[in-house]
C-alpha cells in the first residue's frame, strides 16, 4: 500500500504545472540568425507567440526562439525554419518555457512546418 501511495503522490506532482509557462507560436517567420559565439546558437521570431515564459524578455510582442546548433536536433530545426522563411511558409513553434541557450530567448521544445 506504501508504494502504491508514494508512486501516486510522484505522478501527482509531475503533473503539477509549478509556474513555468511555454509559449505557443503559429504564423510566419519573422526573422532569423545565427550567433557565432561560444554558444553557436540558432535564433528566430514567430508571428503570434503566445504565453512565453519572463525569461524571454526580447521584443514586444513577439519574442524569440533560440536553438543549439551544435546538435543535430538544433540543426534540424534550424533548417526546417530556414526552409519556412524561404517559401514564406506558416510555423507552429512550441517552446519548453526555459531559456537556458540564450537568456532572453525561449528554448524550443518542437516545430512544424505547414
Amino acid at each position: 500500500m506504501k508504494k502504491s501511495t508514494t508512486l501516486t503522490l510522484a505522478l501527482l506532482l509531475a503533473s503539477l504545472d509549478f509556474g513555468v509557462s511555454a509559449s505557443t507560436s503559429m504564423g510566419k517567420v519573422i526573422s532569423c540568425w545565427v550567433h557565432n559565439t561560444q554558444d553557436n546558437s540558432f535564433i528566430f521570431m514567430v508571428d503570434g507567440q503566445k504565453e512565453r515564459p519572463a525569461c524571454a524578455s526580447f521584443g514586444s510582442p513577439h519574442g524569440r526562439y533560440a536553438v543549439d546548433m551544435n546538435t543535430d536536433k538544433g540543426r534540424l530545426i534550424a533548417s526546417a525554419i530556414m526552409a519556412a522563411k524561404a517559401s514564406a511558409s506558416v510555423v507552429y513553434v512550441h517552446g519548453k518555457g526555459t531559456c537556458e541557450l540564450y537568456s532572453d530567448s525561449e528554448d524550443v521544445y518542437h516545430v512544424a512546418v505547414h
